[in-house]
C-alpha cells in the first residue's frame, strides 16, 4: 500500500512540477547569512507593472510581510529592492526554482528559492517513506 501511495504521489508531483513553468506563486528559501539560517518566502502575483512581490521572513515574526515597491517582474525573472533593509535580489526561473543573487551591505550571495508546492510534497514523501534526508533541492545552491 505504501508503495502504491508513493507511486501515486510521484505521478501527481511530476505532472504538477512539469506544469509549473511560471514565476507566479509562493516560493521558499532557507539559506545562511552571517552564519545564521534565514527562511524567506516570496509571494508573486501577476507580471510586469501589474505584478506584486510580497516578501516574508518566517523566522522574524515581528517583521510583517512586506510588499516590494521597487521591482521588475517578468514571466521568467525578477528583481526587487527591499529599501527598508537595503536588500536586493535578482533571479531567473530555472525549472522549479528561482536561482539568483542577493545583495546587502556590500555582500552578495547565491540564493535560490523553491516553488512551495514542491517543498510540501517532498516533506510528505519524506514522512511516508521514512526517509532521513529531504528530496528537495533547498538552498544554498
Amino acid at each position: 500500500m505504501k508503495l502504491q501511495y508513493l507511486f501515486l504521489v510521484f505521478i501527481i508531483s511530476s505532472i504538477t512540477a512539469g506544469s509549473h513553468a511560471q514565476i507566479q506563486g509562493r516560493w521558499h528559501s532557507n539559506f545562511q547569512v552571517a552564519g545564521q539560517s534565514l527562511l524567506m518566502d516570496l509571494q508573486i502575483e501577476g507580471i510586469g507593472r501589474d505584478g506584486e512581490i510580497i516578501v516574508s521572513l518566517p523566522d522574524q515574526p515581528k517583521l510583517k510581510p512586506q510588499t516590494m515597491e521597487t521591482f521588475r517582474l517578468f514571466s521568467d525573472s525578477l528583481w526587487f529592492q527591499w529599501n527598508m533593509i537595503g536588500l536586493s535580489y535578482t533571479a531567473k526561473l530555472q525549472g522549479d526554482s528561482l536561482v539568483g543573487t542577493m545583495s546587502q551591505s556590500g555582500l552578495s550571495w547565491e540564493a535560490g528559492l523553491a516553488f512551495l508546492f514542491i517543498i510540501r510534497f517532498c516533506e510528505h514523501l519524506r514522512y511516508w517513506a521514512g526517509a532521513k534526508n529531504t528530496c528537495c533541492r533547498l538552498v544554498p545552491m
